[in-house]
């Protein structure tokens, strides 16, 4: 090393046993020769690199920044610089927060805000409309989130911004930190057997990081399948990379049958049912959820418990919008016009496992993807009407199940409770409302209005018990019901204030490291 040159970068690691086992935080001070990293018990960490996360390359080399196709997250040493990698799918993110000394990176919302003293300030649109951006892609969404001293005496004017990243990786240096986008490859794909071929060599890759023997900790294929287009193409998709287990559901949404048995055994996977409810009694956990993304849609899988741990989990997410047949104007921007799989990103750093949404996989090249689907050769599988998307009946084709098994209408495994149309588990309801009544004048509530918030749950939740079936004119009028009283709920404020509850009940699980004070 020349003389008078600065000590080179370095991390510098501390296990925090009782922090959830995939969640980190990294804390560089401007000046220091080093970058201290926060961890729970299973991040993997080198001298030149930590992550959970899994790609499409050799484990034991590391070289996670060198590739588009990462699932997790983590961090690289090259150069005196540590480059920060996220998801390439926006169901997961980094965040960054920038104080006068100090930059803190982290995979956890909770954990950062725990960490640098801040609370959000809730946006002028709303919780749920300032996470629903990332709908419009990564180039168009709202990155900052407003935090505030986690004081009393705080006002908007002390607020700073928590940026959010998706999708893009962030390069820390002794002179700050800035956003990078991913390594991208030049594949192109001229035919369905391009696109297969594609997408079998990634997977074949990602499977053999998943179990290197160079890991401490060890992850196994899970899919989750309905009888939907999206989920069981993934699975089949992933079988011959050693995809073996699969999970489902009895239903998508309340009425809704969804079980996928019969597809699991035409794919040879062996596949367990699942209730689409029992998280209310197996592991309540709405805030872990909320917190995530204001809303907490898939938090059925919760149900799992233990099943998740150590498992890659391959969904459909993203293939929606990215194998539907019809006439849109492509982008590179990842833009799907929804933000689904997002609520899990905080609880699977709680279970640990990693979401792997195998659509994201080559969606960068979405002309190439839907100009296939539009092809002379995927005449014969295309469908009449809007649920149309040849890539996958031809995939399932190939892999011998009937199509009268799968796509046959749209549906979607998802948990609505901020709109009425699922009930709060007993425990998250009890908690909600304790910390509403102790909360009241913080966020300046009146005791009318907090009683007026519990009147509208009990109301929702009483024409939830209502029967589905009856009479049109019945049905129509529970419907109607159902969306006044959500909207009132809404108008008065309780899904931002269940964000605020949720958020702050999820940092309680991240004692504050010493080197963040």
């Amino acid at each position: 090393m020349p003389l008078n040159s600065p000590e080179r970068l370095k991390f510098s690691y501390h296990v925090v046993t009782d922090w959830p086992p995939l969640a980190w935080l990294a804390i560089y001070r401007s000046g220091s020769k080093s970058v201290d990293v926060f961890h729970g018990c299973a991040v993997e960490n080198t001298d030149e690199w930590f992550c959970e996360a899994v790609w499409d390359g050799s484990f034991a080399e590391g070289d996670f920044d060198r590739t588009g196709v990462v699932f997790g997250s983590g961090g690289r040493l090259r150069n005196d610089a540590v480059c920060f990698v996220s998801s390439m799918a926006p169901v997961d993110r980094l965040h960054v927060f920038r104080g006068p000394e100090t930059t803190l990176v982290s995979n956890s919302l909770p954990c950062i805000l725990r960490a640098s003293g801040m609370i959000p300030v809730r946006p002028d649109q709303g919780y749920i409309p300032f996470f629903r951006s990332i709908d419009r892609g990564i180039e168009d969404y709202e990155k900052d989130l407003l935090v505030a001293p986690m004081l009393p005496t705080r006002s908007v004017s002390d607020s700073q911004a928590l940026e959010l990243v998706y999708s893009q990786n962030l390069l820390l240096s002794r002179d700050g930190i800035s956003t990078l986008r991913k390594p991208t490859d030049d594949a192109r794909f001229n035919s369905y057997e391009d696109y297969k071929r594609y997408l079998g060599d990634r997977v074949t890759g990602i499977g053999e990081n998943l179990g290197s023997s160079a890991r401490a900790y060890r992850f196994e294929w899970l899919a989750s399948m309905s009888r939907g287009f999206d989920s069981p193409t993934c699975a089949a998709l992933a079988l011959p990379a050693g995809l073996k287990r699969a999970v489902t559901y009895n239903e998508g949404r309340p009425g809704v049958a969804d079980d996928a048995l019969a597809i699991g055994e035409h794919l040879g996977i062996d596949t367990t049912l699942h209730d689409r409810l029992a998280w209310k009694h197996v592991h309540p956990c709405e805030d872990l959820f909320i917190a995530a993304d204001a809303q907490g849609k898939e938090i059925s899988v919760a149900s799992l418990g233990d099943e998740l741990s150590q498992t890659v989990l391959v969904t459909g997410h993203g293939g929606g919008y990215l194998w539907r047949a019809n006439d849109r104007i492509p982008t590179s921007s990842l833009r799907r016009g929804n933000y689904s799989g997002l609520s899990m990103t905080e609880f699977r750093l709680h279970r640990g496992f990693i979401h792997l949404p195998l659509p994201f996989i080559g969606m960068n090249r979405e002309s190439d993807i839907l100009r296939i689907s539009l092809s002379d050769e995927m005449q014969p599988w295309r469908t009449p009407g809007k649920y149309d998307q040849p890539i996958c009946a031809r995939v399932l084709d190939e892999a011998g199940v009937p199509r009268e098994l799968f796509g046959q209408s749209k549906t979607g495994l998802s948990i609505r409770f901020m709109i009425g149309q699922d009930r709060w588990s007993a425990v998250g309801t009890r908690r909600f409302s304790k910390w509403l009544w102790r909360n009241a004048r913080r966020f300046g509530l009146d005791m009318r209005r907090i009683a007026a918030l519990r009147c509208l749950q009990i109301g929702l939740d009483l024409l939830i018990l209502i029967p589905a079936g009856g009479p049109r004119l019945v049905r129509g009028g529970r419907r109607r019901s159902r969306d006044y009283l959500a909207r009132k709920f809404r108008d008065l404020g309780g899904e931002d204030l269940a964000f605020d509850w949720a958020i702050r009940s999820a940092a309680e699980t991240y004692r504050r490291p010493s080197a963040a004070e």
